[in-house]
């Protein structure tokens, strides 16, 4: 259902189900002021631009794609967005551009950040000059990794090429993306045929005779989930061009072999070690859109889905077993799983 004006200036919708799911995950941290499901992404700079001019990205930034600013109604029902006075655009720049100085918040870099900030229901754009790093972060409802990375690019073009003069008078809301459900599944009705697909889909991933894994370690009485806590590893030039020569030699992607070297971690720390891994990868769905969402338009919402995999760790013990088990996941697709989507 698209966007429909509930009083002068505002514009309601309904939440999809991809919006919901994301929020209601999201929200299972809530009594521990934790949220999942944070969309995080950043930027390192060459050079330090003026904060006002980073301001003025961020401003064009909204107008471009107003998706930016859809909040939540009261409810937890609606996705909102409000057409801003002068005065509410200073405030949402007030609430959403973050400066975090060195001296004062100790805060050297991106990363460092990324692991201390509280949840919040705005999307952020945090600016470490110590490291001259932008981190853009949002619940994962607004949108997801592709299309954030769009909005990275678009702020890059903005701020590279700034805007004369920014309007606000309502005519923004043509670029408010629809949902997923509206573009591929508009007037859907499940039938019988389409609950036996899934219900065959379920049976195929969750075989009985496998054991279901666990790496969740008892935790104490009365303690409590702590930070994020990241590991990672920077690859040097040579190394990453020596990765990509070998993951070509196999005829994969480079996102098929990252997979596969997970599965092989997993399946030599997961207890029991005979069970199964099972994985919702996630599938990037915008190629199926109609245009402009298809493109850069559509960068400001979600639109994706997942397909289940089971994995038997027994076969995953080598990278060779866990390469062809993930490429032939991938080269599957999704149009059997989906087949009431208009997808080809």
């Amino acid at each position: 259902m698209p966007f429909v004006q509930t009083k002068p200036g505002q514009y309601d919708r309904p939440l999809d189900d991809l919006e919901i799911f994301h929020r209601t995950i999201g929200a299972t941290g809530t009594s521990f002021q934790k949220e999942h499901y944070f969309t995080i992404s950043t930027l390192k700079l060459r050079n330090k631009p003026e904060i006002p001019d980073l301001k003025q990205a961020w401003k064009a930034l909204r107008h471009l794609h107003p998706r930016l600013a859809t909040v939540i109604d009261e409810t937890g029902t609606l996705c909102r967005y409000t057409v801003p006075t002068p005065e509410d655009i200073d405030q949402w720049l007030e609430e959403t551009f973050i400066v975090h100085p060195e001296g004062e918040y100790n805060i050297t870099s991106a990363e460092k950040l990324a692991l201390s900030l509280p949840p919040s229901p705005f999307f952020k754009l945090h600016w470490v000059p110590a490291s001259r790093e932008l981190i853009f972060r949002t619940p994962h409802w607004r949108t997801d990794g592709a299309g954030l990375m769009m909005l990275q690019d678009a702020f890059l073009k903005l701020l590279s090429s700034p805007a004369e003069e920014i309007i606000f008078d309502g005519s923004e809301i043509l670029r408010l993306p629809p949902t997923m459900n509206e573009l591929l599944c508009s007037g859907f009705k499940a039938t019988e045929d389409t609950k036996k697909a899934f219900d065959a889909e379920w049976q195929a991933v969750f075989d009985p005779s496998l054991k279901p894994l666990s790496w969740v370690k008892h935790a104490l009485p009365g303690t409590i989930p702590g930070s994020t806590v990241r590991l990672s590893h920077k690859f040097s030039k040579d190394e990453t061009k020596q990765l990509i020569t070998e993951i070509k030699k196999r005829g994969i992607t480079v996102t098929n072999a990252m997979a596969s070297a997970f599965m092989v971690a997993a399946a030599n720390h997961a207890t029991p070690a005979d069970g199964r891994f099972i994985l919702l990868n996630p599938f990037n769905v915008r190629r199926y859109l109609p245009a402009p969402w298809n493109g850069t338009a559509g960068a400001g919402a979600t639109y994706h889905t997942g397909r289940l995999q089971s994995f038997n760790l027994e076969d995953g013990k080598d990278y060779e077993s866990a390469c062809r088990a993930v490429t032939e996941f991938y080269d599957r697709g999704i149009k059997d799983a989906f087949s009431f989507m208009p997808v080809s």
